[in-house]
């Protein structure tokens, strides 16, 4: 297909992802659907990441890759993607996660397309330890009106999974850039958004996520609670349920807290976190 012409830029932001970063491609171009062009935002890696992808671009002409010559972080990192891309839709992916449905990319445009008030839509997703554990799947609110009731307590949408028009985003800001907005940017976004559009999840578990105990997530996940408080507060009149939202964003911060002090087994952690998100 030409390079020129795409409906849906895909942004995926990398440091020194060598080790997952080729199934995350693979999973892009398996897709059923082709009208994309990935951009792969590399954050200045110096393992073999440069390489891996390099192989990509040569093999298929809707692969860019561009490199931070120095690491900027994921918010800036993500901004680059989108103002280097086009296209009326974007999508977005990581480097540990994939998009293990074929159909993902033609669902969600589908839906789009014939749902035209929506801005946002993910799925569902598998979570898989880096060890190769599986620890279960969780499915997310799936119409506008039940994620609205949820969203001030709980991020609704798995990041990897999601995609959104371009032009939405363009008229809400994109990114935050700023420190309180790190750790919690995709959800402050989603906040935003969901000021001039309506939101979906298919239920389906199309994205799988690789989860491990050193991920940015994993390590800064009382700070992330934290933030998240805050959100609660910034759009309580813009979201109905306040007070259940920030009363469960105040026990998850608690169990957060806990967990640090009193040991918890990984992989128990996760599964209890499988059961807050899918709640």
């Amino acid at each position: 297909m030409q390079n020129n012409s795409y409906t849906v830029a895909i942004i995926l932001p990398v440091y020194n992802g060598a080790k997952t970063i080729a199934q995350s491609i693979e999973s892009v171009i398996s897709q059923s659907y082709t009208s994309w062009k990935l951009f792969v935002i590399d954050d200045g890696s110096t393992d073999a990441t440069t390489e891996i992808v390099a192989h990509y671009c040569d093999t298929d002409n809707r692969i860019i890759y561009l490199k931070n010559e120095i690491n900027r972080g994921i918010q800036k990192t993500l901004n680059r993607g989108i103002n280097e891309s086009q296209g009326t839709y974007i999508a977005r992916i990581d480097a540990d996660d994939m998009w293990s449905d074929r159909d993902k990319l033609a669902q969600q445009i589908s839906f789009l397309e014939t749902h035209t008030d929506h801005v946002l839509i993910g799925t569902g997703a598998r979570m898989v330890h880096e060890t190769g554990e599986v620890l279960g799947a969780y499915l997310l609110p799936a119409d506008d009106m039940s994620i609205r009731g949820r969203i001030l307590g709980k991020n609704c949408f798995v990041h990897s999974s999601v995609i959104f028009k371009r032009d939405a985003i363009l008229k809400v800001g994109m990114y935050g850039e700023d420190r309180e907005s790190r750790h919690v940017e995709d959800h402050e976004l989603w906040l935003r958004l969901g000021t001039v559009g309506k939101f979906a999840n298919l239920p389906a578990h199309m994205t799988t996520l690789t989860v491990s105990n050193t991920s940015i997530t994993a390590i800064h996940r009382i700070v992330q609670a934290k933030r998240m408080l805050k959100l609660c507060r910034i759009f309580r009149k813009k979201y109905p349920k306040f007070l259940l939202g920030y009363t469960l964003s105040l026990c998850r911060f608690l169990f957060f807290i806990i967990v640090s002090i009193i040991p918890v087994p990984q992989s128990l952690l996760y599964r209890i976190q499988e059961y807050i998100r899918g709640r």
